[in-house]
C-alpha cells in the first residue's frame, strides 16, 4: 500500500531520507522507520523483520500495512470473502 495513504489514515508526517533510502513514519509517540529494499524495520527503535521489503513503484513508495497498522497500534483482519483488508483502530 502506498505509505502516504496508510500513513494520513493515522494523522501521521511521512519524511524520506534520499542519501539511506528511508521513510520515516510519525504520530504521537510512534515513529516507525523503513529502509527501501530491507526486510529491516524499526518502531520506537525497536528492530523488526519484515515479511516482505517496502519497494518503489512508479516513483511511490509502498510499504506492508499489516506492519504499519499494527505499529500505531492497530487491529488488522483478512475478509476472504470480499478480499479486503479490514483496520481497525484499537480503544
Amino acid at each position: 500500500m502506498p505509505v502516504r495513504f496508510i500513513a494520513e489514515e493515522f494523522g501521521a508526517d511521512v519524511t524520506w531520507n534520499d542519501r539511506e533510502r528511508k521513510v520515516t513514519i510519525k504520530e504521537k509517540e510512534t515513529t516507525i522507520e523503513l529502509w527501501i529494499d530491507r526486510k529491516r524495520a524499526l518502531i520506537n527503535k525497536k528492530e523488526y523483520t519484515l515479511d516482505v521489503s517496502p519497494k518503489i513503484v512508479n516513483k511511490r513508495t509502498f510499504v506492508p500495512v499489516r506492519f504499519i497498522a499494527e505499529g500505531f497500534g492497530a487491529d488488522v483482519t483478512w475478509n476472504d470473502k470480499n478480499q479486503t483488508v479490514v483496520i481497525r483502530r484499537r480503544s
